[in-house]
């Protein structure tokens, strides 16, 4: 998320873009990002070091960190995450309205569109609806230069086959109480003792 106004331009996000695929020849010879905030986990923190090194000419750079669903004011760039669960509407219409800086980030005519848009979804009562009114509000804010993706994937978990019970939900948790280990075939004294007999000839 670009969050100075004055580096919301198409050639600042094909740098950060650049940057962040590892494209070392696109890079600017002047690059005015100097602050950088990024979420406390392994993904984000890569993202940053990258950026980094791609403008390693700068000296001035500053990364801060914080934590998932915090954000800071007054920095150039914000690298996180918005957590999609089981549809767009609940994750990405949450980040619209519970993120507390639009107004440092958005000029006020943006502002207003976004209201407008945040307040039409609001009220609509279809769901695919919903959920075309929020990609259009995401491609808007791309389109501004304001926002773009880096990465999209998928939530994958592996259990180990001894447990069962496991059922994920759309956040990815899962009912501990429900859970059960599968029982080893546990062998009898008399097979216990006919084995360890045979062991000794």
């Amino acid at each position: 998320m670009i969050t100075n106004k004055q580096l919301q331009t198409q050639d600042v996000k094909q740098n950060l873009a650049a940057a962040f695929l590892g494209d070392h020849n696109q890079a600017g010879e002047n690059y005015p990002v100097y602050t950088i905030s990024h979420e406390n986990n392994r993904e984000c923190r890569e993202y940053s070091k990258q950026l980094i090194s791609y403008f390693d000419k700068h000296e001035t750079l500053q990364t801060k960190e914080v934590k998932f669903g915090q954000f800071l004011d007054g920095v150039d760039v914000s690298i996180l995450g918005i957590r999609k669960e089981d549809n767009k509407y609940t994750s990405w219409f949450a980040f619209l309205t519970l993120y507390p800086h639009w107004a440092s980030v958005l000029t006020f005519t943006q502002q207003d569109y976004l209201h407008q848009q945040i307040d039409a979804i609001r009220i609509e009562v279809d769901a695919l609806r919903q959920q075309a009114l929020i990609s259009h509000v995401m491609m808007w804010l791309e389109q501004q230069h304001i926002l773009f993706e880096i990465k999209r994937e998928g939530l994958t978990l592996s259990v180990p086959e001894q447990i069962r019970g496991v059922e994920i939900n759309a956040n990815g948790w899962c009912d501990f109480s429900k859970l059960w280990i599968k029982p080893m075939k546990v062998k009898s004294d008399v097979t216990t003792s006919m084995e360890s007999l045979i062991a000794k000839y």
